[in-house]
């Protein structure tokens, strides 16, 4: 049995063409009579439906290679729109490489797609696609889970009270995108950015008990709520960025409160390492500032960690458009000083199978003059 979703604000945000076409989803069952009514409640009834469903009127085309869709998910307990960016030239005869955006907390699927460099990612031929979370009370956008360590604000109901749970969403919008599009099921990566960096853990280990290496490669920077309980992540390469002068892991802490923690870039490595049985070093360098450590994992897989001891709380390598706006960025564009390339990181690893990470970061990193280095390695 499925649910039937309710149309309100609080269950599809506030504005914009995201909550829109969720919006439009919802009133679609309505319409159809696929939302039975209880006579004394007037709650909605449970209904045959399907547990994933790309609502075919849901779906907009944008341009030629973007599209918006809805993905009714019954396990997550919520409609949630994605937008899918195509390589230009889209053929369904070919297979293509995915990646899964994630953004942070009072992000979007736009601000994700633009900070993390992803239309250079679509331009060499991956797709991308980018899930969007709800609004809360505060109006900023927040991942929610009744389970994993990664809700921050708030934990929203659908209409008959179940709690929404924004991991099994977001993987049943990647169920649906498979079904839908032609891809590469050996090369599923994901990304995420700040609180999407979780999210993207939680559902990696997800996939991962299911079909070791199901997620191929996961990315993040400058991730704070990880969820390291629930996986080893079998399989699957971890590749994350950090910055010592982050400033986001005390406000993180003082915002979670009770309902989790937001640890140091140290320690969120370290239980990394630990989770997926990592004991061996196999290459430390460091270039311009940038240090890189790779580890060695048990299941043949790598955890790559690279910190920048001048970083902030961002994406490295982002438009200098971008730089100095409040909470997701600010000085973290080449033209600001950092040094690091991070979408060069993703494009060449995704579609460079035999590439390994001390050679794709010697390339991601420019080697011209910065200022105000601390000493040592």
């Amino acid at each position: 049995m499925a649910e039937c979703f309710e149309t309100s604000d609080s269950q599809h945000g506030h504005g914009g063409v995201g909550s829109a076409i969720g919006d439009l989803a919802a009133r679609l069952w309505h319409s159809s009579n696929m939302c039975p009514k209880d006579q004394e409640t007037g709650k909605a009834l449970p209904v045959d439906l399907p547990s994933v469903n790309l609502a075919a009127d849901g779906e907009q085309i944008i341009s030629a290679t973007e599209r918006k869709i809805t993905v009714v998910s019954t396990s997550g307990h919520r409609s949630i729109d994605a937008t899918i960016h195509l390589p230009d030239n889209y053929d369904a005869n070919n297979k293509y490489p995915v990646v899964l955006a994630v953004h942070g907390l009072a992000g979007s699927a736009d601000d994700i797609y633009e900070r993390g460099g992803f239309e250079a990612m679509r331009q060499a031929g991956s797709i991308i696609v980018a899930p969007e979370a709800l609004r809360g009370p505060v109006f900023a956008r927040s991942w929610q889970s009744p389970t994993e360590n990664i809700t921050v604000l708030h934990n929203g109901s659908d209409a008959r009270g179940q709690k929404i749970d924004d991991v099994k969403g977001i993987i049943d919008v990647l169920a649906a995108v498979k079904k839908h599009y032609s891809i590469d099921q050996n090369n599923v990566n994901l990304f995420g950015f700040s609180q999407g960096f979780g999210v993207a853990v939680a559902v990696a280990a997800t996939l991962d008990k299911d079909q070791a290496g199901a997620v191929r490669r996961v990315f993040g920077a400058a991730g704070t709520i990880p969820s390291l309980e629930n996986g080893a992540l079998a399989g699957t390469d971890v590749v994350h960025y950090g910055g010592e002068d982050d400033w986001v892991e005390p406000v993180a802490n003082w915002i979670v409160g009770s309902h989790g923690r937001a640890p140091s870039q140290d320690t969120l490595m370290r239980e990394m390492k630990q989770a997926k049985s990592c004991p061996i070093d196999s290459a430390q360098m460091a270039l311009n500032g940038v240090r890189m450590s790779e580890s060695d994992c048990h299941d043949g897989s790598h955890v790559v960690e690279l910190r920048d001891p001048l970083g902030e709380h961002c994406v490295p390598g982002q438009p200098a458009s971008l730089d100095n706006t409040p909470l997701t960025g600010m000085t973290c564009s080449a033209a600001a000083g950092n040094p690091l390339d991070f979408e060069s990181i993703m494009q060449n690893s995704v579609l460079d199978q035999n590439a390994t990470y001390p050679n794709l970061v010697r390339r991601a990193i420019s080697l011209g003059t910065r200022t105000d280095l601390p000493a040592g390695p």
